[in-house]
């Protein structure tokens, strides 16, 4: 990453998808190629409930003193895709056979998230497929693909209990009493819309 935005001609956009370990590393150790990240758009924590634990998302709770770093003590400009939108963005068996059709990447896509399907049947009770990282790679690529609101937002790291979880406050008139720092955060999109935007960018469009 370090060696793309020192000879990037323009700001870069970096999409998160995985604990930000990598991500408060580069912060850390290259404070000057901070400003040529045009924005981080990261895919992790939850408003309310995780999938981890009862309060935090996986991507967050694997490294949360990273997590902080990146989405409360830097000033990097950042859109958070919680687990809150990612969930409802899941595809249906119709969806999922549209995209095997549609080619041998189609396919191969499909073939391998057998499994995945299975955890979503066991875990939220869907039969279909929940496209987490998808849903912030096509904020990332295509920017108001997803609808967001400026909160404050925090990670928590020094409670055993809640242990990674972010605390996105979504009240309004507390701003005096709100902690971490103001990001957007993705709480809501057109969700048909998305999917036919999937759909058509993993069939081939996006070549």
């Amino acid at each position: 990453m370090a060696g793309v935005l020192k000879t990037a001609q323009t700001p870069v956009t970096i999409a998160a998808i995985g604990p930000m370990t990598n991500i408060a590393l580069l912060l850390a150790v290259y404070p000057e190629l901070c400003p040529r990240i045009g924005r981080l758009v990261v895919m992790g924590g939850a408003a309310s409930g995780g999938n981890v634990s009862a309060t935090a998302e996986f991507n967050v709770w694997s490294d949360p003193e990273a997590a902080r770093r990146v989405l409360v003590e830097s000033d990097v400009p950042t859109t958070l895709v919680p687990i809150d939108l990612t969930h409802r963005a899941w595809v249906d068996d119709r969806w999922l056979k549209t995209l095997a059709a549609s080619g041998p990447t189609g396919a191969s896509l499909v073939s391998v998230s057998a499994p995945y399907r299975t955890h979503y049947q066991r875990e939220l009770g869907l039969d279909g497929l929940v496209l987490h990282d998808a849903v912030a790679v096509a904020e990332a690529i295509w920017p108001g693909t997803l609808k967001c609101r400026r909160l404050a937002a925090d990670v928590v790291c020094d409670s055993a209990a809640a242990r990674g979880a972010t605390v996105i406050d979504t009240r309004s008139g507390y701003e005096d009493e709100r902690t971490g720092r103001e990001i957007d955060v993705a709480l809501d999109a057109d969700i048909d819309a998305l999917r036919d935007l999937l759909l058509d960018k993993l069939s081939g469009g996006l070549c």
